[in-house]
């Protein structure tokens, strides 16, 4: 695989069938954008990718072949058309099952990168992959000259308001054809963990009054919606602390909790012990 450097200017990749793009030096640390373009590239064929957690943010779509795709505990069946939004400090593995497997995608950083992203660590059907396709060309081939800094961060920025858009027109319809309400709802929070909780937000995406909502919730799971979707963070959590790899306040941010203490406390409330305690317990269970 070829990697064309922040120098290099007029290249044909037409005629490569993987490319990536990178700038020499860390753009973060000579240039202040709110979006900042970490890397960009096509790979064919896209071999397998395992991350116990993810460095940075970064969006993968598939343009041919077939792959799979482990999430939040969960197998899809990666198509072409299919999206992949991840986050930083998330564990992904992908993989091919076709040899023609092709996929684009863009890494970020900045201040704004993850405040952007309607959903995260979301996994979706595009509803016009040529549309990111033609977006995804116009980072890659931007001219690097002396603006390409702050060019490139709007070219991404226009990129990730796209994908949002197509994200949530994803979700519109996927809930339009659910007859299960309750199913959709917690399909949705299952895919939210990051996101902050709001009834209100339930209430206008699924079309439900509130107290219907929480009616549901109360004969289904006798608990509120609330209580719901924080049992699943805090279950989330339990399975990121089983990795050594990440530290507490890593999985708080994963988790959609800003504060550390407020994560310990509200985990500890669940559970019994601290996320720390939690850690330590596995480790030396696997030590013994």
């Amino acid at each position: 695989m070829e990697i064309k450097y922040f120098d290099e200017n007029n290249i044909d990749i037409n005629n490569l069938d993987s490319c990536v793009y990178q700038p020499r030096y860390n753009i973060s640390d000579k240039f202040n954008q709110p979006i900042i373009l970490k890397k960009i590239g096509r790979k064919f064929p896209q071999l397998r990718v395992k991350y116990s957690a993810t460095s940075a943010p970064f969006i993968n779509f598939c343009i041919d072949g077939r792959g799979k795709l482990h999430l939040n505990n969960k197998t899809y069946d990666i198509t072409p058309g299919t999206c992949m939004v991840i986050t930083k400090g998330t564990p992904v593995e992908y993989y091919p099952v076709q040899n023609k497997f092709t996929t684009y995608w863009v890494s970020f950083g900045g201040e704004y990168a993850e405040k952007l992203l309607r959903y995260k660590d979301i996994f979706f059907t595009l509803t016009d992959v040529n549309e990111l396709i033609e977006e995804w060309y116009k980072i890659y081939n931007l001219e690097k000259n002396s603006d390409w800094p702050i060019n490139s961060s709007a070219l991404v920025y226009k990129f990730i308001l796209k994908i949002n858009k197509q994200m949530s027109m994803a979700f519109e319809k996927h809930i339009t054809a659910s007859d299960n309400k309750l199913s959709a709802i917690t399909e949705y929070l299952s895919l939210a963990i990051s996101n902050p909780y709001s009834l209100d937000y339930l209430s206008k995406t699924f079309k439900l009054s509130p107290a219907h909502i929480c009616r549901m919730f109360k004969k289904e799971f006798n608990m509120t919606p609330n209580e719901y979707f924080e049992l699943q963070k805090i279950n989330h959590a339990k399975d990121l602390l089983t990795d050594s790899g990440y530290s507490v306040r890593e999985i708080s941010v994963c988790c959609g909790y800003n504060d550390p203490n407020y994560f310990s406390y509200i985990f500890k409330k669940h559970v019994g012990i601290s996320p720390t305690q939690y850690k330590k317990q596995f480790v030396k269970l696997n030590e013994n």
